[in-house]
């Protein structure tokens, strides 16, 4: 199964995917933000890191194992080219959109947080918590 969590910067993808799949391969781009132990953001990194992880999703999901990605994933696009590999792939999948709003650990500016608000899109069946 496919678990796909997003929302917004700050409201808690990471500390709910570690809380909830304590036995289920956890995969996000930020995990590839991390160098030296520090977390560096690079905008003009991060289509090449949604793409590898893209890609690690495919080898997960074609070995018929569990996986869960979290990310902002405003957008429905965004979202697609991980439910066409869980139906490439035959597995079930789901979309759990969180809402809470903590303190974002990654000094993500209020105006970006903005901005992702404003072009966020809601998608039919997602599980709202």
């Amino acid at each position: 199964m496919l678990t796909i969590i997003r929302g917004l910067p700050g409201s808690g993808k990471t500390t709910y995917a570690y809380n909830n799949y304590k036995n289920t391969i956890i995969l996000e781009a930020d995990m590839l933000c991390i160098q030296n132990g520090n977390y560096i953001f690079e905008a003009n990194k991060i289509k090449e890191h949604h793409n590898s992880i893209h890609n690690i999703v495919e080898i997960v999901l074609s070995n018929n194992s569990d996986c869960i990605i979290t990310g902002t994933l405003t957008r429905k696009w965004e979202i697609e080219p991980y439910i066409k590999l869980a139906n490439k792939y035959n597995q079930k999948y789901q979309i759990i959109k969180l809402i809470a709003n903590y303190n974002t650990i990654h000094n993500v500016p209020i105006e970006t947080i903005k901005a992702m608000k404003d072009r966020w899109e809601s998608v039919e069946g997602e599980i709202i918590k």
